[in-house]
C-alpha cells in the first residue's frame, strides 16, 4: 500500500487527527480532520498553533504533530498524530525550512471542506530545525505499543492534568503560525430524491448542516429518507421535521442545530456558547415532540415535491437532537432531565448528539438500516443508566 492509499483509509477512520503527507510533486501538506464548527472557526480566523514533539527517550527517536486550534480561548481543541513513514518526516523537514505549506481541511464526512496556506512565524521556525536537525534518523515502523506508549508521552507533555500510565515528558516546540488564502469547497450531495449543495463558509450554517445530516443517511434508507417533509395547515404548508427516514421496523425523526459561528466572535465566550447550545436543544425537544404528535394524529405528510410519504405510524420512534458541536462544559441535569421526561411522556426515544457522534454511529452500521436502528437503542439504554448525554459509541472489531 502506497502513502496515498494509506492516508485515504486513515482520513476514513480517523474521528479527527492531523497528518504531514508529500503532494503528488513531493511538496509538504498539512492535513486536518476536525469537526464541521473548528473547521469554521480556522476560517473565520481563530488563531492556529502546531507542536513539534521529539522522544529521544526512544531508540530510534520518535517525532510526533500536534496541532491546536482556539476556537474556544480557555479550551483548544488539540489533535496529536505520530509520524511513522519517512515520506512523513521528510514532509515534516521540508515544511519547517520552506516556512510554509499548504493546509488541508476534512470535515466529518471526510471530504476536504477548505483549503489554504499555513505560514510558520521566524522564531518557530528557528526553534523547531534546531529539534529536528536529525530527522533523518527517526523512528519508521508500525503503531506497536511502544510507540502508542511515545504519543501517550507527548500528550501528557502538552497536557499533564490528563491521566496516563509510565509517561515521562519529551521534548516538544510550539509552532505559532497563520492561516491565509483560505478557499472553500462547493460540495454537491446527489442522492436518489434530492441534491443539494454546500459550502462551509455559507452563513446559512443550518441549511448546510442539515445537508450533510441528510447526505449522510441516504445510503442506508435509500428512497425512504426525506429532507423537510411538509405537512399542510390552513395558513400553508409547515415543515413536520429537518429529516424523515423509515424502513419497516423504524421510525426515524432528526432536528439539525447548528451553533453560528460566522456571526459570532472569532474566540467565543464558553458559558455564552453552552447557554445558547441549551436553548437550541430545548427547542430541538419540543419540535420533535410537535413533530410526533402530528404523526400520531393521522397527520398527511408529502416532501417537498408534494408526494404523500407513507410509513408505518404506530412504531416508537427515534428522536434525535442533532447538534453540531456537543459541548461538555457547564451543568446539563436540566437537559437530561428534560429528556427523560419528555421520552416517558410521549413514548419516544429521544436522543441529543453532534455529528461526530452520528457520523460514528452511521459509519459503524455498514448500510444496514437495522444495525442503525439496534445502536441508537443501545444508546437509548445507555443513557437511561448513565443520566448524561455525553456518550460516546465505542465499536469494537474482532
Amino acid at each position: 500500500m502506497n502513502y496515498k492509499e494509506r492516508l485515504n483509509l486513515e482520513l476514513l477512520n480517523e474521528e479527527a487527527s492531523v497528518w504531514i503527507s508529500p503532494d503528488i510533486n513531493d511538496n509538504p501538506v498539512i492535513i486536518v480532520k476536525a469537526p464541521n464548527n473548528t473547521i469554521k472557526s480556522l476560517i473565520n480566523g481563530c488563531k492556529i498553533q502546531l507542536i513539534l514533539g521529539l522522544d529521544d527517550n526512544h531508540t530510534p527517536p520518535v517525532a510526533h504533530l500536534g496541532v491546536k486550534i482556539f476556537d474556544f480561548v480557555s479550551n483548544p481543541l488539540l489533535l496529536t498524530g505520530t509520524n511513522r513513514f519517512i515520506e512523513e518526516n521528510r514532509s515534516l523537514l521540508d515544511f519547517l525550512e520552506n516556512r510554509q505549506a499548504p493546509i488541508f481541511l476534512y470535515d466529518e464526512l471526510s471530504i476536504c471542506a477548505a483549503s489554504g496556506i499555513l505560514e510558520l512565524d521566524n522564531l518557530s521556525q528557528t526553534d523547531s530545525l534546531k529539534l529536528t536537525n536529525n530527522i533523518t534518523d527517526l523512528y519508521v515502523g508500525p503503531f506497536s505499543e511502544d510507540i502508542t506508549l511515545s504519543l501517550d508521552c507527548f500528550d501528557y507533555t502538552i497536557d499533564d492534568t490528563r491521566e496516563f500510565k509510565n509517561v515521562q515528558k519529551i521534548k516538544v516546540v510550539y509552532l505559532d503560525c497563520k492561516c491565509k488564502d483560505w478557499n472553500c469547497t462547493i460540495i454537491d450531495f446527489i442522492g436518489l430524491n434530492t441534491q443539494e449543495s454546500v459550502i462551509i463558509n455559507n452563513i446559512d450554517e443550518g441549511s448546510s448542516l442539515e445537508s450533510k445530516v441528510w447526505f449522510s443517511i441516504e445510503s442506508i434508507f435509500n428512497f425512504d429518507v426525506h429532507l423537510n417533509p411538509q405537512y399542510s395547515t390552513s395558513s400553508g404548508n409547515k415543515e413536520l421535521t429537518d429529516i424523515l427516514a423509515f424502513y419497516a421496523l423504524g421510525v426515524f425523526l432528526i432536528e439539525s442545530k447548528c451553533l453560528s459561528i460566522f456571526n459570532s466572535e472569532a474566540a467565543p465566550i464558553m458559558d455564552k456558547k453552552v447557554r445558547t447550545l441549551k436553548k437550541h436543544i430545548k427547542k430541538g425537544i419540543k419540535q420533535l415532540s410537535g413533530a410526533y404528535r402530528n404523526i400520531r394524529a393521522g397527520t398527511i405528510i408529502h416532501s417537498k415535491k408534494n408526494q404523500p410519504i407513507e410509513f408505518n405510524r404506530d412504531i416508537i420512534p427515534h428522536c434525535i437532537v442533532l447538534v453540531s458541536e456537543l459541548l461538555p462544559f457547564g451543568d446539563w441535569s436540566e437537559i437530561e432531565y428534560l429528556l427523560m421526561k419528555t421520552m416517558i411522556e410521549e413514548k419516544i426515544y429521544l436522543h441529543v448528539m453532534d455529528f461526530r457522534e452520528f457520523m460514528n454511529l452511521v459509519k459503524n452500521s455498514s448500510q444496514k438500516k437495522e444495525y442503525f436502528d439496534y445502536y441508537l437503542m443501545e444508546r437509548a439504554e445507555a443513557f437511561t443508566k448513565s443520566k448524561s448525554i455525553h456518550m460516546r459509541s465505542n465499536f469494537k472489531r474482532k
